[in-house]
């Protein structure tokens, strides 16, 4: 359902332009959308899903220039981007839920620590910290969805359902899903571009930097 908002976000950004030189109000309400899940105690279910559903359509809208932008270039981007991202989603949770010793739990440490350094990196603007955030982001993403689906799997084993917390677990992965999608997205693209035009993926750059999300 969130993922089904975030595609109407997109499609109103898209039609409406409800975002057009002001991102971070837009990245700002996601952080403290994010922040009030957190903060609910889990018997205000309902106010919970609202806000989870309106973190969809958020990022549904900031996600909007750069699906535009794709859109212009292919509509195939989009539609091929998405297909892998689920394939890579599904394919790591599942082999998450194949190991019945969560042994690699502590690769939580190894994946916190890259993620503090990208966020370093980002201070200090450069084509080496953008591809490292781009690439080295996709496969630190994707190691969280492994990640994420064990921890989910532990806290369940260890706690019960009645004391898993669905939502915020729900909230975990769609980031996880949603960082991998924008990334695999830009890569698709530069490559369309560098074929298109013969290499020039300035305006891809550009436009990215500034719509990424929250993907750190």
């Amino acid at each position: 359902v969130v993922i089904i908002l975030t595609i109407i976000g997109s499609a109103m950004q898209i039609k409406y332009l409800l975002m057009t030189q002001f991102v971070l109000p837009y990245v700002l309400g996601t952080f403290v959308i994010i922040l009030s899940i957190a903060l609910i105690p889990k018997q205000h279910f309902i106010a919970r899903v609202s806000l989870c559903l309106l973190f969809g359509l958020l990022q549904g809208i900031v996600m909007g220039p750069l699906i535009q932008q794709c859109i212009d270039v292919d509509p195939q981007i989009v539609r091929f981007a998405l297909m892998i991202t689920l394939s890579v989603f599904i394919s790591f949770s599942m082999l998450a839920m194949m190991f019945r010793h969560r042994k690699y739990l502590y690769f939580g440490s190894m994946l916190n620590s890259f993620c503090i350094f990208l966020l370093f990196m980002r201070l200090f603007p450069s084509a080496f910290a953008y591809q490292l955030s781009l690439y080295g982001g996709l496969f630190m993403f994707i190691g969280y969805v492994f990640y994420d689906t064990q921890q989910i799997i532990q806290r369940v084993q260890r706690c019960g359902l009645d004391n898993a917390d669905f939502i915020t677990d729900s909230v975990t992965l769609y980031i996880d899903f949603v960082a991998i999608f924008i990334r695999i997205l830009i890569i698709i693209l530069k490559a369309k571009q560098r074929q298109n035009d013969g290499g020039s993926n300035r305006s891809v750059s550009s436009l990215t930097t500034r719509n990424i999300k929250m993907d750190l």
